[in-house]
């Protein structure tokens, strides 16, 4: 009974490493591989000693760490259990440890796994496309322009109402194609869509008129005239010429002129009436001629 103790003992340490394996009831081929804690309850396999307990993890390149717990003394011939550390680490290499309820916890040799770095994307393995489109650069849109009238909002049959619009360079940043990429977006004129059926075009925003040093109700280069009185949208567009950045990649420009709207405004425009008035109708409305009388 001795020797086959002694046996047992010798098999156990002359164990090679093994992988990770979790945690599950001990079988007696597992016991044999090295794989368990050893105890003895009395009740004697042929060879007089009762395997039991369960598998602890491995870490790769170690041998099993029998961790915390109190030894059992073995029956007839064989040697008695040490005491246990009650979950101590047992060593630099120590993998899984016993907690002193019974579970288990990783140790400091453990292997740490940390997710995939992400794939570097190198320059010679990417083709960039030939042409870029309005519609590809969608989401990359800047700000709209903004918008003055003079007169705010209202205007006169046929006498010029006046627009002053104004844009900035922008950058704009995000993926396209999958790639990371910044649009530059350049300012390169203005769009008047006046709402009676006229649409024009100007190389820049407008000037007011007292920058021009010019009289109300004159033309300038972003003014417009209503043939008829009523209520009109008008919708005022910056345009912008693009350019994407690929970074290492290089640079690919937009094809086309990208437009961004204003919010459509409603100018009334009203209908101017003349007439020889005998006083000042603020001060006498009823006068002849004025509206009152």
């Amino acid at each position: 009974m001795k020797v086959a103790a002694i046996a047992l003992a010798a098999s156990l340490l002359a164990v090679p490493a093994y992988a990770e394996m979790a945690p599950q009831q001990c079988g007696e081929e597992a016991v044999k591989l090295g794989l368990c804690d050893v105890t003895t309850n009395g009740d004697p396999f042929p060879d007089g000693v009762t395997i039991g307990g369960h598998l602890q993890q491995l870490n790769p390149g170690h041998r099993p760490v029998h961790a915390g717990g109190t030894g059992q003394a073995g029956d007839g011939a064989g040697s008695g259990g040490s005491t246990g550390s009650g979950g101590t680490e047992t060593g630099p290499e120590s993998g899984v440890v016993e907690n002193p309820n019974g579970s288990f916890r990783c140790g400091r040799a453990c292997p740490r796994f940390e997710p995939d770095p992400k794939p570097e994307i190198k320059a010679e393995s990417v083709v960039l496309p030939s042409v870029v489109t309005v519609s590809d650069v969608a989401h990359f849109f800047p700000a709209p322009p903004a918008v003055r009238t003079e007169p705010d909002g209202v205007g006169l049959k046929n006498q010029p109402f006046n627009t002053v619009a104004s844009s900035t360079a922008q950058t704009r940043h995000g993926e396209l194609f999958g790639l990371p990429v910044s649009v530059r977006f350049t300012p390169a004129g203005f769009r008047q869509d006046w709402g009676d059926g006229t649409v024009t075009e100007t190389s820049h925003g407008g000037v007011s008129w007292e920058a021009l040093r010019q009289a109300a109700f004159t033309p300038t280069d972003t003014s417009h005239e209503y043939a008829d009185k009523g209520t009109y949208p008008l919708t005022i567009s910056a345009l912008y010429t693009a350019v994407v950045d690929f970074g290492e990649l290089g640079t690919v420009p937009v094809e086309g002129v990208i437009g961004v709207p204003a919010a459509t405004r409603e100018i009334r425009i009203f209908r101017l009436s003349k007439a020889l008035v005998a006083q000042d109708c603020l001060n006498a409305p009823t006068a002849p001629g004025c509206p009152d009388s």
